[in-house]
């Protein structure tokens, strides 16, 4: 896992609003952990869904299992 970013450093990075990365989240094409009433979005996550709205394919997120 990476640094975790904030809803506003995820927005700015993507030069998007922080509704329209609420709306990513909540359609599940943007992985985000909920930590109590926020949610943070993983730096490699990020990254991953960049590189993939690039070749426009669908994220692959990482998942873990004990």
């Amino acid at each position: 896992m990476g640094t975790l970013l904030k809803i506003d450093d995820v927005a700015h990075r993507l030069k998007l609003t922080r509704g329209t990365v609420y709306q990513y989240i909540r359609q599940g094409l943007l992985p985000a952990l909920r930590i109590g009433r926020v949610y943070r979005i993983d730096e490699m996550e990020l990254d991953a869904f960049i590189a993939a709205s690039r070749t426009g394919r669908e994220v692959e997120t990482s998942t873990e299992e004990d």
